[in-house]
């Protein structure tokens, strides 16, 4: 009880208030020991920030969950990952999940609930300052593991109870602000994807008043030249020859945010060097939604090479824009067509250079092609600055609530007891008082 802090407040080690810190175990026979139905058993990708997660949720027969009986879960648990990627990663045990038995990935803290409230132990355990600590070799801690005796010795703020849970239900309707905040956000998000698409389909679909002059095409008849990127097996340097990867295929753009580089011979960057106005095309992935996601290679590109989960789509100049072919092969009708073409049961979904130059093509004369071209940039430039709005809103929903959580535990989120105390010219015992006494 060593640090100081907010007038009425006391420090301890979370030893010192909790009955049980501890982690839970494998059951018998491993994945092969999950059942259908039974006892759940709770793993790190059930424990969110935002809450308990069902997904992926995962049962144990009686016989497997009584081997595990000493890590039950019981009402008013705090869940905490301590290994992996989602190290402290915390929530509250909904009470759905009493009886629950934990793995050895997730530790539970149960707290003693007369001396400190479970929301506010979790809303602690999720604060800036405690997930820095976690995240920093400084503190002795490694991404791999979190052990028992760090959790235990943890020190942590101890206000009031009655501070305690002032401080919890002010976070709470702040928290729930944020998600209504972002709720309005994604369906901002969802608006402006519908209009990216009735946008394209009212400028990339034939007009009937031009007089017959759009030609349905196969994308084939449209190419010089097709070809699939490298596959030389080789380690991403450092330096060499940039090669795009199927992440840098972003929305009918080349994003060079994750640019990758590898040592190829001078022949495949020969055969493989990009120009302005090719159309990169995700080939083959697991995820139907990249499937058929194109982007135009712009002057930035020429040189590049690209992976071989991509090809290349190389126009004839004569007769073709690349950014009207690409808003063309990014409608919801060319879209449909791609994922049914790559559909695989296998899980590899894929589609071929002749599937590629089968897939058919409304064209207008070339004019005609870039005045489309210009009213979409035009569109989707005022659709750009809308969405970044939107992701601005959606980076201050992910800020708020750390800087909620950092101010709630300096005693500046809400009126200590002590200052409530004063006001109302009353007297009250601080924390440390109480502990002293055993009374606490």
């Amino acid at each position: 009880m060593s640090e100081t802090g907010p007038l009425g407040w006391a420090y301890a080690p979370l030893t010192k208030i909790t009955s049980k810190i501890g982690s839970g175990a494998t059951p018998r026979g491993g994945s092969d020991a999950y059942a259908k139905a039974g006892v759940p058993l709770i793993r790190s990708q059930n424990v969110h920030f935002d809450g308990f997660n069902d997904e992926g949720l995962v049962y144990l027969d009686a016989e497997q969950a009584e081997a595990l009986k000493s890590v039950a879960v019981r009402a008013g648990d705090v869940l905490l990952n301590i290994t992996g990627a989602s190290i402290g990663r915390v929530c509250l045990a909904p009470p759905r999940m009493v009886g629950a038995r934990v793995n050895q990935h997730v530790a539970i803290v149960r707290p003693a609930h007369e001396r400190i409230d479970p929301a506010f132990l979790t809303a602690y355990l999720r604060s800036p300052a405690v997930q820095q600590r976690i995240h920093s070799e400084e503190y002795g801690v490694t991404r791999q593991a979190l052990t028992k005796a760090w959790i235990s010795d943890l020190q942590t703020p101890i206000p009031p109870l009655a501070e305690q849970r002032r401080i919890v239900e002010k976070i709470e309707a702040f928290l729930e602000r944020v998600q209504n905040v972002r709720e309005r956000v994604q369906a901002a998000r969802r608006v402006i994807a519908l209009l990216r698409q009735s946008i394209l389909c009212v400028l990339c679909l034939p007009d009937a008043n031009e007089g017959g002059s759009w030609h349905r095409m196969a994308l084939g008849d449209l190419l010089s030249d097709i070809r699939y990127g490298t596959a030389v097996k080789c380690e991403y340097e450092r330096r060499g020859t940039p090669v795009l990867r199927i992440p840098n295929v972003q929305s009918g753009v080349v994003d060079q945010s994750d640019l990758k580089f590898a040592a190829l011979a001078h022949s495949e960057v020969e055969r493989l060097a990009l120009r302005r106005g090719d159309i990169l095309m995700v080939r083959s992935n697991g995820s139907l939604g990249l499937v058929g996601r194109t982007a135009v290679v712009t002057d930035r590109e020429n040189g590049f090479t690209f992976a071989g989960y991509l090809v290349r789509l190389r126009l004839r100049n004569d007769l073709a824009d690349p950014q009207f072919v690409q808003a063309a092969l990014a409608t919801r009708e060319s879209r449909e067509l791609i994922e049914t073409i790559a559909r695989s049961t296998s899980g590899v979904n894929n589609i071929n250079s002749e599937e590629i130059k089968s897939l058919p093509i409304s064209l207008p004369p070339l004019p005609e092609q870039r005045r489309v071209v210009e009213q979409f940039s035009a569109l989707e430039q005022a659709a750009a600055a809308v969405e970044q709005r939107i992701k601005a809103a959606m980076n201050r929903t992910v800020m708020v609530p750390q800087s909620v959580l950092a101010k709630a535990f300096i005693g500046q989120l809400v009126p200590t007891e002590a200052e409530l105390a004063r006001r109302e010219g009353r007297s009250y015992e601080p924390t440390s008082v109480l502990l002293e006494r055993g009374r606490y």
